[in-house]
């Protein structure tokens, strides 16, 4: 994450519930988000699909994206 003018703002607020909003929104200053960013270590051959499911903070989420891909997810367990 980049402190941006605007996700200082919602820090300032209290609106940190946006944040991931607005860091998808600042992908042009070079935000990404954690899932995004595991997604291409897993296509990139970096780690294992398991591995980024694990760092997740959002499994749910990860999963999915994996099974938007041609990545093989039926071995994943999701680890709480």
């Amino acid at each position: 994450m980049i402190c941006t003018n605007a996700i200082s703002n919602l820090i300032r607020e209290g609106k940190t519930f946006q944040i991931d909003s607005a860091m998808q929104v600042g992908g042009k200053d070079g935000m990404v988000l954690l899932n995004k960013a595991l997604l291409k270590h897993v296509q990139d051959g970096l780690i294992e699909p398991q591995e980024a499911l694990n760092r997740s903070i959002n499994r749910r989420d990860m999963m999915e994206q994996l099974k938007s891909t041609e990545i093989d997810t039926s071995t994943l367990v999701a680890e709480d």
